[in-house]
């Protein structure tokens, strides 16, 4: 993470931001993610096929400190696009992107569907619409 407050300077040198750096540790690789009005960070897990939850406090340095939110190889595959909505629920998107690009996605629609939109019950809304 860096110092926003730096970010909003075009008079900011490179310097200066990457002094300002802060080193939380590696995480899976993701397509989407959304931070929460506590600060918590939801993200997918493109290889593992999961919903997780990272606070600030942890550091990124196992997979195991994310809290895994939701697990699905069926359902969760490729995890994206992330919204909250006005009661404490956690929109996303899930396709099956890897499978297109190696031109094996299925369209006749026989191994279930390729795209999805769910919701998951997290008790929180997003940093933009104010404090918790």
């Amino acid at each position: 993470s860096v110092d926003a407050t730096l970010l909003a300077s075009v008079n900011t040198s490179d310097t200066a931001v990457v002094a300002s750096m802060t080193t939380h540790g590696r995480k899976p690789p993701s397509d989407g993610m959304a931070f929460d009005c506590s600060g918590r960070l939801f993200y997918g897990d493109l290889t593992g096929s999961a919903l997780l939850g990272w606070s600030p406090a942890l550091s990124f340095g196992a997979t195991s400190d994310a809290i895994v939110v939701a697990q699905s190889d069926e359902t969760l595959r490729w995890v994206d696009t992330f919204a909250f909505d006005d009661e404490g629920g956690l929109l996303l998107t899930t396709n099956k992107l890897d499978r297109y690009f190696l031109r094996t996605m299925d369209f006749t629609g026989a191994g279930g569907p390729n795209f999805r939109i769910l919701r998951f019950a997290v008790g929180t809304h997003s940093y933009l619409a104010g404090p918790c």
